[in-house]
């Protein structure tokens, strides 16, 4: 059991969680669909740039996390907006949250941590 999604559960916005599998955009898609999902996870083999998630609907709220180092969000010219409208390249294991208002993605960005 998904012990993230079972806590999200309960959050408004989050209902369903626990029963939302994580699901992998395709490789090199700029523009992943994230329709009726909220887990989603990269596995780009070459440079991606993300632009905008298709499908999505207002107040639909999303985590993606980057499972590469080839991954890019576009906050410069998109409809992503975060990162101060500077593009984030990721790092493996980076993550984003984005909340949708109909016509754009208001997204925060959760850096990973390594130990060394």
């Amino acid at each position: 059991m998904n012990r993230l999604a079972d806590r999200l559960d309960g959050i408004e916005g989050f209902r369903g969680a626990s029963r939302s599998p994580i699901r992998t955009f395709e490789d090199g898609d700029e523009t992943p669909s994230v329709g009726d999902g909220i887990f989603f996870e990269t596995a780009n083999l070459d440079s991606t740039t993300i632009r905008n998630f298709d499908d999505g609907k207002k107040g639909q709220q999303i985590w993606v996390v980057t499972r590469d180092a080839h991954t890019t969000f576009d906050f410069t010219d998109s409809n992503l907006f975060g990162n101060g409208g500077y593009d984030y390249a990721s790092s493996f294991d980076d993550a984003l949250f984005g909340i949708f208002d109909g016509s754009n993605w208001y997204c925060l960005l959760c850096k990973s941590w390594s130990p060394m």
